[in-house]
C-alpha cells in the first residue's frame, strides 16, 4: 500500500521568508494536516473528505434541521460558494440532500440524509481522537495553538490585514514636510481642494470663497493652512478654520490623487491636531459624508467620534445636508458644549 510522505527538504525556503510567508505556511500546515486526515478516514474505510468537516459538523449541530446555505457561511465565517462546493459534494455522496424552504420557495435548505446520519454515528470516535492527538500534539510543542488562533482572528476583526499591510507601507512611505501657508502657495490649496471636490461632489459657492482668498477667509480670521511637501513638491493640505478661541474645524483636507495611500493624510491631520493643541484649542470639529471611507477611518484613528454639532455655516454647503459631523476633544475641562459653543 502507497502512502505520502512529506518532501525531504535541504532548505525550506517558505521558512526562510520569515513573517511575509505567514499566509503560505498556514496553507501547507492545513494542507499537510487535511491530507493526514485522508489517511486516516482511508485507514477506517470511511468514505468521508476532511474539507466536509465544517459543513458536517454543522449540520449536525442542528439536531436534524435542514439549514440555509446563507446561513452555514456565517454561522462558519466562510465564503458561500466554499459552502456551495462542500454542498454539491456531499450531495454527489448521498450524504446530505436539499429540500425547499417552506417559508420561501426559491431557497433551499440542507439536511443530512439517513446515510449521513449513520456517517456521522461511525465519525464520532474518529473525531474525539482527532481531538485528543491535537491536545496531546499541543502539550508537545508547549503552545495552545487553538487558543493563539482565537487570539489572532479576534486582533484581525479589530483590523484586518489589508488595513495592517497598508499602515505599514505607509510608514515606509516618502519623508513628508508640513509647513505653513506662505505665499505662493494659494494655488496648490485651491488646485488640491477642486480636485476631490469635483471628484466625488461640486465646487460650491463657499468653497470657491474660501479656495479663492484662502489668506482673507482663513488666516486673517486667526485659523491656520498646513500643506504637505514631498521633495519641495506640494502633495497635500488642510485648514484650521477658527470658530472661537477655543475651537476649531477641521476643513478641506486634500491629498493629491497620485500620493493617497502613502501616509501623507496622517501626517497632515497629526499636524493639524498638535497646531491646534499649541493654539490651546479644547476641541476640533469636523464635517465628512459617510462615502469618504478612507477619511472617516482616518479621522477615527486619531480620536474624533461621530456627534451632533453646530458648524457655523455648514448649512450653505450642499453636501453638508447629508454629511456626518464629529468632533476630537482635546481639553474637556474647557467646556465644550454639544451645541457648539466653547465657554
Amino acid at each position: 500500500m502507497l502512502t505520502w510522505s512529506p518532501p525531504v527538504r535541504d532548505r525550506d525556503f517558505l521558512a526562510d521568508l520569515g513573517n511575509l510567508a505567514m499566509a503560505s505556511r498556514l496553507r501547507r500546515l492545513a494542507e499537510r494536516l487535511y491530507r493526514d486526515g485522508e489517511r486516516v478516514y482511508a485507514a477506517h474505510d470511511v468514505d468521508f473528505e476532511p474539507r466536509w468537516f465544517q459543513v458536517a459538523a454543522r449540520l449536525k449541530g442542528a439536531d436534524g434541521a435542514p439549514l440555509t446555505i446563507t446561513g452555514m457561511a456565517a454561522d462558519l465565517g466562510i465564503t458561500h460558494p466554499a459552502v456551495i462546493k462542500v454542498v454539491r459534494e456531499m450531495e454527489e455522496r448521498g450524504i446530505v440532500a436539499s429540500v425547499h424552504d417552506p417559508a420561501d420557495a426559491r431557497q433551499r435548505r440542507i439536511r443530512l440524509t439517513a446515510k449521513g446520519e449513520r456517517l456521522l454515528v461511525r465519525l464520532e470516535p474518529l473525531w474525539d481522537a482527532f481531538a485528543e492527538a491535537t491536545r496531546r500534539l499541543f502539550e508537545e510543542i508547549g503552545c495552545d495553538v487553538m487558543a493563539a488562533v482565537g487570539r489572532l482572528e479576534a486582533a484581525l476583526d479589530e483590523q484586518d490585514m489589508a488595513r495592517r499591510i497598508g499602515c505599514s507601507y505607509q510608514d515606509r512611505g516618502p519623508a513628508v514636510t508640513i509647513v505653513d501657508h506662505r505665499p505662493g502657495l494659494e494655488e496648490h490649496f485651491r488646485r488640491l481642494n477642486e480636485e476631490w471636490l469635483a471628484a466625488d461632489f461640486r465646487v460650491e459657492a463657499d468653497d470657491r470663497r474660501q479656495l479663492g482668498e484662502p489668506k482673507t477667509e482663513i488666516i486673517d480670521r486667526g485659523g491656520e493652512i498646513l500643506y504637505a511637501l514631498v521633495r519641495e513638491r506640494v502633495v497635500g493640505t488642510v485648514a484650521l478654520v477658527r470658530l472661537s478661541s477655543r475651537r476649531f474645524e477641521l476643513a478641506k483636507m486634500a491629498v493629491a490623487g497620485t500620493d493617497r495611500g502613502k501616509g501623507i493624510g496622517d501626517a497632515l491631520l497629526r499636524a493639524a491636531v498638535d497646531r491646534a493643541r499649541q493654539r490651546g484649542a479644547a476641541a476640533i470639529v469636523l464635517t465628512t459624508h459617510r462615502k469618504q471611507r478612507a477619511a472617516m477611518h482616518l479621522y477615527r484613528k486619531h480620536g474624533f467620534v461621530e456627534r451632533r454639532v453646530r458648524i457655523p455655516g455648514a448649512d450653505r454647503v450642499e453636501r453638508a445636508a447629508d454629511g456626518v459631523s464629529m468632533v476630537l476633544d482635546l481639553g474637556r475641562q474647557a467646556g465644550f458644549r454639544e451645541d457648539g459653543g466653547a465657554s
